[in-house]
Order: structure tokens, then C-alpha cells, then sequence
């Protein structure tokens, strides 16, 4: 993705309009022909949002995505891929990210305090870090997830704890992370195989892979913030569910193969039974946790979703190559 198709597609609003054939509506607000890897808001102001893309770059929008400004850039090199951003709910200038670089080396878990306008590594520098996540009950906890292991800081980043095992051929190479809601010694964490989750904070650590196709890539895991045993995962076998806290699986039907690799799951958060698919085939939707329906083109590859808490039919998705897409009907009219 080069700086001037990017910075091309955030000068140009483009126009609204309908997919050929569907009843669906989508508007690009940028960027224009970019790729997308993370979106993220701050919790207390929906209208700021920031943007990680494949090589490096942050950019920010504060009117909820319909205008789009280059804020910074992390790393040195040109290929870091900025795989999340969270916003701290205690202080909307400070930042966190995680990167994995391409070739260069670079990758690692950085802190911003001043809005995402700087940057500066925090931990697992040269590591891949391909999923972060904050306590939501105690922001000080922090969960990293990489190549080598799952990593936790209770101070803000300021240190970093490998609470997986050494030497285990399962525990390792790992894209998803989840803190239980309720409890932070139960966490979730997928591999490149399978899921696994621990009670007591890492000291021990047992799959959750029972109703789970074997050799499915755990790309995202959820849970339910109002019931702990309500749990969904994505892979690429397709999008899993449990309502026994990862004790069984029930795969999802509605989807078709062809499209089952499933790159996250977001769920309404005024209703636990709408959910949100992003696979490399375009974004799904259902609204009884059984039937799904596809809500964009086929050809869109989804990256990242923000649902507007405050106007749940507002959807904003990141997408390879077709930059931010924003649907104010849920996806459809």
C-alpha cells in the first residue's frame, strides 16, 4: 500500500452507493485502494477512531470515520503490520499497539501518550505480536500474543511476564487473545492449531477444542460481557460457539464453506444474538445466531469492524484493498 494512494483516498470522500444486485449500502471514506488491519475507538468518544495499516501507518478520524488524517507511524521499517490498537478507557491519548513486521525484524507491543501522535516500544521488541488485549475490568492488565507465547503486563506495559510454558509444541504461534470479563486469571488464548484457556492466570493452561475441527487457525475469540460462558471463536474452519465457557463447540452452518475462513466476530452489543462475521469472503451477518447473510460483496476482505454502541446500525469495517467501508442500516437497507 503506497502513502499516496492512501493519503489520495482520505482527501476524496467518496459517494455513496449500492452493491449491484443486493439491498446492501456501503460508503468508502477512506483509505481509497488502501488495506485496513485494525480499527479501533476510544470507549468514551465513538467519533474518535484510529486506523492501522500493512505498512506501518496510523491515521485518525474524529467525526466516526467520515474524514480521515495520517496521525504517526510505528516502527522503522516500511513493513510493519499494525495488528491492533486499543484505546485506554481511563485517558483517550493514551494508546497501545502490536505489530509484526514482514522481513525488517521490527514488530513488538508500543504505547502512545499523547494521542498516537508518537510511539515508543513497551515490550517484545523483534517479536511477532499478532493479538493484544486489555483487561476490561483493571485497564493495568494487558494480554500480548505472539509467535512464542502469550505474554501479560500488570503495569501498563511497563513489564512483560511469558505465562506460557517454554519448549510446548501446542503453545505457541498464537493470533487470538481474550480476558474473561468477569475473571483475569481466566483467560482464552488460539493458536495456529487450536484453543486454549487457563483459570489461574497461566500457571496451568488446557485446550478447549471439543465440537472444534482439528487443525483450525483460532483467529479471534469473544466473550460475552454480560455472561462469561457465552463465547464465540473464528477460524478457518469457520465460527465456533460455546455457552459453556469453551468446554464444547457447536460450529456455525450458515456460512458456506467456500467462505467459512472467518477473521473475527463482533457481537451487537445491545443484542447477544446479532453477530458479525468477517471472513476473506466478505462480512456476515445474522440476527438469530443460526441463519447468516452475507452483507457486502463477496470480493471484500474483512479486517476490522467497529458497531457504534450508541447507534447499533452504524458498522464500520477495514478491508484489504477496498480501505473503510461505513453501512448506517446494519449492512443493508
Amino acid at each position: 500500500m503506497h502513502m499516496k494512494s492512501i493519503l489520495l483516498g482520505l482527501a476524496v470522500l467518496a459517494a455513496a452507493s449500492t452493491v449491484n444486485g443486493q439491498t446492501q449500502t456501503w460508503r468508502q471514506v477512506g483509505p481509497s485502494g488502501g488495506t485496513v488491519i485494525s480499527l479501533s475507538a476510544d470507549p468514551n468518544n465513538i467519533s474518535k477512531l484510529y486506523l492501522g495499516t500493512a505498512d506501518g501507518h496510523v491515521f485518525t478520524s474524529s467525526d466516526e470515520g467520515d474524514h480521515w488524517q495520517l496521525l504517526s507511524r510505528i516502527g522503522t521499517g516500511q513493513d510493519d503490520v499494525i495488528t491492533h490498537i486499543i484505546v485506554d478507557p481511563r485517558d483517550g491519548k493514551r494508546l497501545y499497539a502490536s505489530t509484526w513486521a514482514l522481513y525488517s525484524g521490527g514488530g513488538g507491543v508500543y504505547r502512545s501518550d499523547d494521542g498516537g501522535r508518537s510511539w515508543n516500544i513497551i515490550g517484545l521488541a523483534h517479536e511477532t505480536v499478532r493479538a493484544l488485549a486489555q483487561s476490561p475490568t483493571d485497564p493495568k492488565l494487558l494480554l500480548a500474543g505472539a509467535l512464542s507465547g502469550v505474554y501479560r503486563s500488570m503495569d501498563e506495559g511497563a513489564s512483560w511476564q511469558k505465562i506460557t510454558p517454554d519448549n510446548h509444541s501446542d503453545l505457541t504461534r498464537f493470533d487470538s487473545v481474550a480476558f474473561d470479563p468477569k475473571d483475569n486469571n481466566t483467560i482464552y488464548a488460539g493458536t495456529y492449531h487450536l484453543p486454549w484457556k487457563t483459570t489461574n492466570g497461566g500457571k496451568d493452561w488446557f485446550p478447549v477444542v471439543k465440537g472444534m475441527i482439528d487443525d483450525s487457525d483460532v483467529m479471534s475469540i469473544i466473550v460475552d460481557p454480560a455472561n462469561s460462558d457465552n463465547v464465540h471463536a473464528t477460524a478457518c474452519s469457520g465460527i465456533y460457539h460455546s455457552t459453556n465457557g469453551g468446554t464444547q463447540w457447536v460450529k456455525y452452518q450458515g456460512i458456506p464453506s467456500v467462505f467459512r475462513r472467518t477473521q473475527l466476530i463482533r457481537m451487537d452489543p445491545t443484542n447477544a444474538n446479532i453477530l458479525y462475521a468477517g471472513t476473506t469472503s466478505g462480512l456476515w451477518k445474522t440476527v438469530n445466531e443460526k441463519d447468516f447473510k452475507r452483507v457486502t460483496p463477496g470480493d471484500w476482505i474483512i479486517n476490522a469492524l467497529i458497531i457504534d454502541p450508541k447507534n447499533t446500525q452504524k458498522l464500520i469495517i477495514g478491508t484489504e484493498r477496498q480501505g473503510v467501508q461505513v453501512s448506517t442500516d446494519g449492512g443493508r437497507d
